[in-house]
């Protein structure tokens, strides 16, 4: 359960400091645009501002979640290379980064375990809806085996 207490709080993070950073934009806020400026860039500033509305809206509607992803780590590279390039900490965009990637994993961990953390053998079955999916057991009269390391007890999978 706090795998995805964690996971949703680093997307929400990411997502508002790109909502934030795509608001600064559309305002033509002065540090933004003297950053982009000084890349030569100041032209293109509401279209880096859309796309990053376009990350948010992906990393918040799960199936495209991968994609959006792929487009904010591609997105927070160039900006620690623009960073770079025109003297500025490029802290803020790595922290970022990692922020993205550490709640992307997360994400998967969970696919790796099936969503469920009494059952990794993969023989039992995830049952009800949402987020309350639970490990049962095929046949709760026998044992699941798989590699002896699963049992069934009252019908409920465990894994050692």
């Amino acid at each position: 359960m706090n795998r995805h207490i964690i996971k949703n709080t680093l997307f929400a993070l990411v997502s508002i400091i790109f909502l934030l950073s795509a608001i600064g934009k559309f305002a033509d806020r002065e540090a933004i645009v003297e950053l982009f400026a000084n890349a030569g860039m100041a032209d293109y500033l509401i279209r880096f501002a859309v796309i990053q509305l376009i990350i948010v809206a992906c990393l918040w509607y799960k199936p495209l979640r991968s994609l959006g992803v792929l487009v904010a780590s591609a997105f927070l590279g160039g900006v620690i290379v623009m960073m770079i390039n025109t003297d500025c900490s490029p802290l803020s965009a790595g922290l970022t980064l990692i922020m993205l990637w550490i709640a992307y994993k997360l994400e998967w961990w969970g696919y790796w375990n099936h969503y469920t953390d009494t059952c990794s053998c993969g023989w039992c079955k995830l049952h009800g809806k949402g987020k309350g999916k639970k490990a049962v057991c095929p046949n709760p009269k026998d044992e699941c085996d798989c590699g002896n390391h699963c049992k069934c007890p009252k019908g409920k999978c465990t894994c050692s």
